[in-house]
């Protein structure tokens, strides 16, 4: 869902309407529901017409503008029944049938609460019938719970795909109230004897109950959102040992986990709406908000009454009111159990390959779903174009060879022939050999990339980190000598940033760079160097400076691998392979000539170096991440067909999986629409990092799981289960990202020796 004026409207509108939750405090003290005071507000500014179509007298607006409505009721804990009035509202509006506009006035004008009747156990399961009788039609029947049912004047009933029309305070209907955890939402019994009913439309119930799951996961969202929001004020200003508990680190680790459910749960939503077909949600996607978003919401609420302690307990605090709804959301409709259990049976039944491919995300218009404007299409089709020409089996087979070093030079050759064409550094500058191309062209490029599982770039290092600094600081030597030689990985890089007691706080170095003449002298280490034992520079950090301020006194110089002095020790990984290496500078001595930047202004050029490292180098990992959940699902449909049983827990953790790879797509999607609109994603990037390399190393355990006995064995899952485990240590830790989210996204205070 993106946000438009429209959204932003309807969210201002409903904000004034509903400001607080007083509404559901009267309700719970045992006031009426929906609160009058509540109600009046919301009809003055056209609420209940919100899904009626302009023709009807309605306002006109779609799906997104519902959910916009319902993010903020959820966060209010309104007290009005928003998700039967609006899914009563899109059945009359699709409705054919000239009987519906007095219906239709009643609703839009708020006279009367119209509702559609709806089984909280969602189901949809209720014996009822209709039968004629003198030209009238009678409805009998029971329904046992029904969902926001307590306060409807009219119920659309729903009987083998048509939905009828039924006065709730008819004689023939009996109506039993029980006390319910949210008092604005009592769970109701229903019994109808011969109650006339007139037919008002036919959408179809399966329809209806994505409609339904969507605006329920929407309050959800709101709640958890509002939940955070509390958490995180009162960490601000509550001070426990002389410090607001906001600077403890287990306070910032639980904010910035709140957050990334928070995040899931919005994105999940937006989901939803984006796949909305004439809108009504598309089935699948809204089990995904549903089972995401009702679930953060739970779990939000409850560790914000963590965050606060003893007073989040007490009744005065709203935040019971919040865990209230939360739950009543998340139960509403199925569980979110229930509905990964619906997702489970759809991934693992008997599929085509063209249905799985689709699943499984294989085609650049199934990541990027977006609007791509022309530039943007007629980039990616000639870029298309060129692959089918210069992609063939001989070239893959050299992607694949077993020697390192051959396999090295196949990889070369083929960025080298990329750059040819000017398909290597497409983001650099024309100038540069690049296309300056827009982040949309960035993002289709390395999806299509990884589409055609094609090897990432050899030289993506120097492509997306060396280059794009030596353009913004490098002299123009630096940039003759380096910058093509980069593009055309004729020149592979390393980077050498983190040492044994400067990890993620790389403000703390001690590799030192003494001048002397026309030279720096290196002395120190650097340890976890990434391909240093096969790379022709290494992009170091030193300590220049020793006497200035820990962030003013570093310089970035690049020095030869092949440097005397300069001794690189391979460190073994658990895996068997060695990647890493351990870089000894005993009195290295580089031409001044190398240094990126003036002297001592090392911290600022490494901002440009991070910061198109964060920008392009994931690009494509989720495709990645959908292609590997698509293997798990076919490997664990192989094994329930081998062993004759269905495997309960794990089909749960598949669709659990595939729900996070859908949600991290939808992360990205949200972030290329803010940052193609010339904005900072905010918390989105932030998401990107700490939600998708958790959720790798989940999805790798699964896929050894779902092997059985088979996953005691070497293979490529066992492999990749132990490799991915630096998948949150490499570029900062995910507690050092954490920290940087919890300060910088909800504006903690920072720790007192945090870096900048």
């Amino acid at each position: 869902m993106q946000i438009t004026d429209h959204t932003m409207d309807i969210d201002a509108s409903v904000r004034q309407a509903s400001p607080d939750r007083t509404p559901a405090r009267r309700v719970l003290e045992g006031g009426a529901a929906p609160d009058p005071v509540e109600w009046e507000r919301l009809v003055s500014i056209g609420l209940p017409s919100l899904a009626l179509p302009e023709a009807l007298g309605g306002v006109g607006f779609g799906i997104a503008e519902q959910v916009a409505a319902a993010q903020v009721l959820g966060a209010m804990c309104t007290t009005i029944p928003f998700t039967a009035m609006m899914v009563a509202a899109n059945i009359l509006a699709r409705s054919e049938r000239r009987n519906v506009q007095e219906l239709v006035d009643r609703l839009a004008s708020g006279a009367q609460i119209v509702g559609a009747l709806l089984p909280a156990d969602g189901d949809g399961v209720a014996t009822l019938s209709i039968k004629k009788d003198q030209g009238s039609n009678l409805l009998s029947g029971s329904i046992p719970t029904a969902f926001e049912a307590a306060s409807l004047d009219v119920l659309l009933i729903h009987i083998d795909g048509e939905w009828w029309a039924v006065e709730a305070k008819d004689a023939g209907v009996e109506k039993i109230l029980t006390a319910a955890l949210d008092a604005s939402h009592r769970l109701t019994s229903f019994k109808f004897t011969d109650v006339p009913a007139v037919l008002v439309g036919e959408l179809d119930l399966s329809k209806v109950l994505s409609l339904a799951w969507t605006l329920v996961a929407a309050q959800a969202s709101g709640v958890a959102e509002a939940a955070l929001e509390m958490a995180k004020d009162y960490a601000a200003i509550r001070r426990q040992f002389d410090q607001p508990i906001g600077r403890f680190q287990a306070i910032k680790h639980k904010l910035t986990d709140m957050l990334i459910q928070v995040e899931a749960a919005k994105s999940a939503v937006q989901g939803a709406v984006r796949s909305a077909s004439e809108g009504i949600p598309q089935a699948q996607s809204a089990r995904l908000a549903k089972a995401t978003a009702t679930a953060a919401a739970s779990r939000v609420a409850a560790a914000a009454i963590q965050t606060h302690g003893a007073i989040g307990t007490t009744w005065d605090l709203d935040l019971h009111l919040l865990m209230r709804r939360a739950k009543t959301c998340e139960l509403a409709f199925g569980s979110p159990e229930r509905h990964l259990e619906a997702i489970a049976a759809e991934l693992l039944g008997d599929v085509d390959e063209k249905t799985r491919r689709k699943r499984n995300g294989a085609s650049t218009e199934s990541i990027v779903d977006l609007a791509i404007d022309a530039e943007s299409k007629d980039f990616i089709e000639e870029f298309r174009e060129w692959l089918n020409k210069n992609v063939n089996s001989e070239l893959k087979s050299g992607f694949r060879l077993r020697d390192s070093v051959q396999r090295r030079a196949a990889l070369q050759a083929w960025q080298g022939r990329l750059a040819d064409s000017g398909w290597a550094g497409i983001h650099w500058p024309k100038e540069y050999g690049g296309r300056s191309a827009t982040f949309m062209q960035q993002v289709l490029y390395h999806t299509e990339i990884a589409v055609r599982n094609l090897p990432t770039l050899v030289g993506n290092r120097g492509l997306s980190q060396i280059g794009p600094t030596l353009i913004a600081h490098g002299t123009a030597d630096q940039k003759s000598r380096f910058l093509e030689r980069t593009r055309r990985a004729d020149i592979l890089w390393a980077s050498g940033f983190s040492e044994r007691e400067a990890g993620s706080d790389l403000a703390s170095l001690r590799t030192r760079g003494a001048i002397e003449g026309d030279q720096l002298v290196i002395n120190g280490h650097k340890i976890w160097t990434t391909s240093a034992h096969f790379s022709d520079f290494i992009y170091v950090l030193v300590r220049t400076g020793p006497l200035i301020p820990k962030h003013e006194g570093i310089s970035c110089v690049m020095v030869p691998a092949d440097s005397p002095g300069l001794s690189i020790r391979p460190i073994r990984r658990m895996t068997g392979i060695s990647d890493f290496n351990e870089c000894l500078f005993e009195n290295v001595r580089v031409p001044l000539a190398n240094v990126v930047g003036p002297i001592n202004s090392g911290w600022q050029v490494m901002r440009t170096t991070l910061s198109h490292e964060h920008m392009t180098n994931f690009l494509g990992s989720q495709f990645k991440q959908a292609v590997t959940v698509g293997r798990v699902i076919d490997r664990l449909r192989e094994r329930e067909l081998q062993t004759g049983r269905v495997e309960a827990g794990l089909r749960l953790r598949v669709a659990q999986a595939w729900c996070n790879t859908q949600i991290l797509r939808l992360h990205g999607l949200r972030n290329v629409v803010q940052l193609a609109a010339g904005e900072q994603p905010g918390a989105g990037g932030s998401m990107l990092k700490l939600f998708g390399q958790e959720e790798e190393q989940r999805l790798w355990e699964l896929g050894v799981d779902v092997l059985g006995p088979d996953g005691l064995s070497w293979n490529m899952w066992t492999r990749g289960y132990l490799s991915v485990r630096g998948s949150t240590l490499g570029g900062g830790t995910s507690e050092i990202h954490r920290n940087k989210v919890a300060e910088r996204v909800l504006g903690m205070p920072r720790d007192h020796n945090s870096g900048d």
